[in-house]
Parts: structure tokens; C-alpha cells; sequence
């Protein structure tokens, strides 16, 4: 969960499980990422090959009338590769230190080879009762932040994915018939897929913003029922 107005790490486009393991010191999850992709996990490249990053955000959470849930790709934060992100913040940081450009550009480009965990990593320092470590934060752009946008609306829960050629609600119809669902479109004054599981209905409304960085993504909004708003949980 991402609240929008905070200072997190850096966003990412894509990880692999070979990241996560770095990061969090654990095979938990490639663990159970291995039985739940076999017998693809057998590839020789499973562990490094890069996997869309999505992001969690809520908003408003103790407001029942204005909450807002997105589960967002990766694209609509990390607009700059990290690596070129993190060269132009070290170019930044040593102009202020009144390093001639000609040297940073040697500098630099070394520095931003480094990895965010190694930047991070505590440092022991001869004669230091302290350990030292440096840390990476970024916070989110006002362009970016996406609950601000006005068609995100209150009280709803929204998919949101970077618009690639061909994307649209045909090419979202099909994925869902890949995936088991009977479903259809339906056009009025919006576009609403409309699909069904067993007993179950969902209707979710699609649309496309565009991001004032990024380009078009596309949307799909559930609308939380009335009785959301009007019991406990």
C-alpha cells in the first residue's frame, strides 16, 4: 500500500525474482513463484527475466464516501528508466558540489551503475561507532499522482496499465475469454465490460486517461455497492 504523499524508494517498471530475493533476503516468494509457474520455472532464465511491477495505492481510507484503491503498472510512475533517473540525480548532486561538467561525466556514470541496494547497504567505518548508509528516496510528482486525477473517482477500484498499440476494450475482452470469463461489451454514454464467473456478475467501466508524463494508460473502474458506504465491516 502506497499512499501517494509519501517519500517511498524508488519505483520501478520492472524486477526480477533474482531482485526481490536481493532485496529481501528471502526465497519465500521465489519459492512460491516457482510451484505456481511450473513447469515454466524450469527455464534457465526464470530467475533473472524482468516482471511488470505493479503498485498498491489507497486514498482516503477512513473516508467510506471518498476512498480510492488502484492497483497501478509500473509505467505510470517510472516515466525515466531508474538508471538514467539515478545518473541525472548524481549529475545534480555534484553540480551543487562545483565539479566542472567534464568530470562528472566520468563520475557519474559510475555512480549511477550502482545498484539501490548497494547505495543502501550499511558501511563500516574505521574508528566509526556508527554505521553509516545512504538511502534512495523519491517522492511522487504531482503529474503522477493518479487519485488526483478526476477520473479516478471516489469509491471506486481501478486497474490501471500502460496503453500499448492495440490496447483497447476488444483486446481486453479477448484476454478476459483467455482467462475463463464469459463477458461483453457494453456501449451508452460509457464503455463497460461486463463479465461473469459462475454465479458472479462484475461490471467494470473502461476508459483511458492520459498521464501529463506518460502517455495514455488504460483504465478499469469498479464502483464499490452502496452497502460499502452505508455498513460496518
Amino acid at each position: 500500500m502506497i499512499p501517494s504523499h509519501r517519500s517511498i524508494q524508488l519505483f520501478q517498471l520492472a524486477k526480477s525474482l533474482q531482485d526481490i530475493r536481493r532485496i529481501t533476503g528471502s526465497n519465500l516468494v521465489i519459492n512460491a513463484a516457482r510451484l505456481y509457474d511450473f513447469p515454466l520455472s524450469t527455464d534457465a532464465n526464470y530467475l533473472t527475466k524482468p516482471r511488470l511491477c505493479f503498485y498498491l495505492i489507497r486514498t482516503r481510507s477512513r473516508d467510506r464516501r471518498k476512498v480510492r484503491i488502484s492497483l497501478v503498472e509500473g509505467s505510470f510512475f517510472e516515466t525515466l528508466r531508474k538508471d538514467e533517473l539515478l545518473a541525472r540525480v548524481w549529475d545534480q548532486v555534484l553540480d551543487t558540489s562545483g565539479i566542472a561538467a567534464a568530470e562528472r561525466l566520468h563520475i557519474v556514470e559510475h555512480l549511477a551503475s550502482l545498484e539501490q541496494e548497494e547505495i543502501a547497504r550499511s558501511r563500516e567505518i574505521a574508528q566509526a561507532s556508527v554505521k553509516p548508509r545512504l538511502r534512495l528516496m523519491a517522492e511522487v510528482h504531482s503529474d503522477a499522482k493518479l487519485h488526483a486525477y478526476p477520473e479516478i473517482k471516489p469509491c471506486t477500484v481501478n486497474l490501471v496499465l500502460k496503453r500499448e498499440t492495440g490496447f483497447n476494450e476488444q483486446w481486453l475482452q479477448r484476454e478476459l475469454v483467455k482467462e475463463g470469463f464469459q463477458n461483453k461489451i457494453v456501449r451508452d454514454d460509457d464503455v463497460r465490460l461486463v463479465f461473469s464467473s459462475e454465479n458472479n456478475q462484475v461490471e467494470l467501466r473502461y476508459f483511458v486517461i492520459l498521464h501529463k508524463r506518460n502517455g495514455e494508460h488504460i483504465v478499469l473502474q469498479y464502483e464499490l455497492p452502496n452497502e460499502h458506504l452505508t455498513h460496518d465491516p
